[in-house]
């Protein structure tokens, strides 16, 4: 199924930072495997890395004893899409409505390595959106904390915050155009 899954955001969806105990460490972690892209038989990418790697975490945090699970606390979201505003903070507003619509020439194409497709536009835009969210979800929470706690406490009374994306770290892409599997730059 290469559509977007039914409960797939369209912004930084954030789950309550009120519901984190900031006394343990926490860990959110983007993924974006849920937006299919039907790449041709024999293309280099391997797209299928982005779902083993986070089967593989979810595996290990599953295989932990209850007693070392319970120190951390993880979850597991789907990468929001990024808006038009976010990606024309790096992109020429032309290239991201051009992308969008498939309105690309055969050597823009070759550039970025990967054919267009409507499920390969919702995979570029969940690429970007899950390292955005993710960087507001350590920043939800220090603000979560600071509005519960006070300002007067410092970050350092707390357990550690993080967040990751699964698929993030695309920097090939250029402000008029993608390049090297990358169609935007997430950071």
């Amino acid at each position: 199924d290469t559509s977007e899954p039914a409960s797939s955001p369209t912004s930084i969806e954030r789950s309550s930072s009120s519901a984190i105990d900031h006394n343990k460490p926490f860990f959110r972690i983007f993924y974006n495997d849920v937006y299919e892209v039907i790449l041709p038989k024999g293309h280099r990418f391997p797209m299928q890395k982005y779902g083993k790697v986070r089967r593989r975490v979810q595996e290990m945090i599953a295989a932990l004893p209850p007693q070392d699970q319970e120190k951390v606390q993880c979850d597991f979201q789907v990468s929001p899409l990024a808006t038009f505003e976010e990606l024309t903070t790096t992109h020429s507003p032309d290239y991201v409505k051009n992308f969008m619509v498939g309105n690309q020439t055969d050597v823009e194409l070759r550039n970025v390595g990967f054919p267009w497709s409507p499920s390969g536009v919702n995979r570029a835009l969940s690429s970007v959106g899950g390292t955005v969210a993710a960087a507001c979800a350590v920043c939800d929470v220090l603000q979560e904390r600071r509005r519960q706690h006070g300002d007067e406490n410092t970050d350092d009374n707390f357990a550690p915050t993080w967040s990751a994306h699964v698929a993030g770290g695309t920097h090939h892409a250029f402000k008029d155009r993608g390049e090297g599997f990358c169609v935007f730059s997430d950071i």
